[in-house]
Formats: structure tokens, sequence, C-alpha cells
């Protein structure tokens, strides 16, 4: 709308009318976008799925090269299955739908189970996985995506790291918030990227890509989410083939 010069009332409404306006403009940009980033992370897994069936039926002469086509497809199809569940988690926290639950959680604890649940893919990555959590740390959120958080971070940190490297998870407090850090000593991002990491199906450039594997590009996007609804804030520093660190800042219940 036309802002008139003049400071008055019919002034103050154009300029807001114009503000949610251009909110609106924003969220359906958004929305588009979303929607066409997910078909996109869709169609691939589909269509590779779809070849790899297809292949098999033509070529696969032996029960040996069926077992292998199938063990391909269903790769597939899990990474297929937690690109699903991510776009329902988000639909869900952009309808709203999303509570939380609200309970007493040991940190130190939480980290120490995550740790223990990657341990097999790490010595198989031959990546050394170390957890410093000196003290007990006690918060109060929902157990399920706090476990969300610490996986997702870790497994953006394995998929990062090259063999014979190293992840360290730290939790801490510190002016009565408790803090959780992962570093790693992977290949790092650029400087230019760092704004833009937790933005949803966001990748850095095609050398992080092709290492992916079942990151759908939502994970980050995930973590930044549950972090900002337990009041708390997350950063990342990084240097290309030094590393990263990201750091999970929440409100401690106690520190014991």
């Amino acid at each position: 709308m036309p802002v008139p010069r003049a400071h008055d009332e019919v002034q103050r409404l154009a300029l807001t009318l114009n503000d949610m306006i251009a909110r609106l403009e924003n969220a359906f940009a958004r929305q588009r976008r979303f929607v066409a980033d997910a078909s996109h992370e869709l169609r691939t897994p589909v269509a590779v799925i779809c070849n790899m069936a297809e292949m098999a039926l033509l070529n696969a002469s032996s029960a040996e090269e069926y077992v292998s086509a199938l063990s391909d497809i269903t790769t597939e199809g899990e990474r297929l299955g937690h690109l699903i569940s991510d776009l329902l988690a988000l639909a869900r926290i952009d309808e709203g739908y999303t509570q939380l639950e609200r309970e007493a959680i040991r940190l130190d604890r939480l980290v120490h189970a995550v740790a223990a649940q990657a341990k097999s893919v790490a010595v198989e990555r031959a990546i050394t996985v170390q957890v410093d959590t000196p003290e007990p740390i006690i918060i109060f959120g929902d157990e399920t995506r706090l476990i969300q958080v610490v996986m997702n971070l870790l497994d953006n940190a394995l998929v990062y790291t090259n063999p014979g490297g190293e992840i360290t998870l730290t939790t801490t407090v510190k002016h009565r918030q408790a803090i959780f850090s992962i570093r790693d000593t992977g290949i790092g991002i650029a400087p230019e990227h760092l704004p833009h990491i937790f933005e949803r199906f966001y990748r850095a450039d095609p050398a992080r890509v092709c290492t992916e594997g079942n990151n759908s590009g939502l994970g980050l996007a995930i973590v930044d989410w549950v972090v900002r609804a337990h009041g708390g804030t997350v950063t990342v520093k990084s240097r290309v083939a030094e590393g990263s660190t990201f750091v999970v800042t929440l409100p401690s219940l106690s520190h014991v």
C-alpha cells in the first residue's frame, strides 16, 4: 500500500498493513520452497529404489546378486523413512501441533547414553568418540526431543569426520546455564555457509553432499527448533579442514 507522507493514523495503518503483507509473502515463499525441496528430496530415493529393483529384475542371475540388490534397496528405504519422519516432525512444528513434555533430566547421563548407542558406528568408521561429563547436570525438558538433539549433532559429526578423527562431547554448567558441546576434527564449514547451517535442506557445498549418506538436510533445523523450544540457543564455530564445534545452551535446574 502507498504510505502517506503525513505522520498520522493513516500512515501508521499503511505501514502496519505493509508489514503484515510482507510477513505473509515471506511465509508463503518459505512454504513453497519447503514443498519444492521436500519433493526433490523424496524423488531421489524413490528413483534410486525403482532403478535398483529394475536392474535386479533384468540382470540378477544368482541368489547372491538378488541379496545384494535387496540390501541396497533396504538402505535406500531406511533413508527414505528417516526423511519422511523428519518432514513429518517439521510439518507438525509449523502447524503448532508439537508439544514438549516437561520433566527433570540428567543431561550428563543422556549424553553418555547417546554416545554409547553410536559407538559401533564410530568404531566402524575408525573415529574416536570421547565423553567428558565431570558432574551431574539437571535440566527441565522433553527427554525424547533432547535425545534427538544430541543424536542429530553426533550423527552430523560422524558423517563429516574422516577416519582417524576424533569427536568430543562435553557437558558443563556456567552462570546457571547447562552447556552441551560437541567438537569434531572433521572437514569443517566455510565462513559463508555458517549463517545458513540451520536452514532446512541447506547443504554447504557439493563436497559435503557426497559424504552425507542418510543425512536429509533437516537434522540441524530440527535441532535448532528443539533447543529454542526449551528456551536455549545453539551456535556453531568451524574452520575448514580443522573441524566444527556446536554448542547448545539450556536453562539448568540445578548443578549438584
